[in-house]
């Protein structure tokens, strides 16, 4: 779904990332840090799980 967003992501100043931790996730963070300045990877917090829901939950 990250074509929906591509042309909006120019107006932000900022990026944070909040990504699933699987190859999709990953493929995606790649793209984003290449194309953009100021990307902000947010998902080592939650390293060791699928995605933020899932940490979330376990807490």
């Amino acid at each position: 779904m990250f074509f929906k967003v591509e042309n909006e992501l120019k107006n932000y100043h900022k990026i944070s990332l909040f990504l699933d931790n699987d190859s999709n996730g990953k493929t995606t963070k790649e793209n984003i840090q290449k194309s953009y300045k100021n990307v902000e990877d947010c998902s080592l917090p939650y390293a060791g799980f699928k995605d933020l829901n899932e940490w979330f939950c376990n807490q």
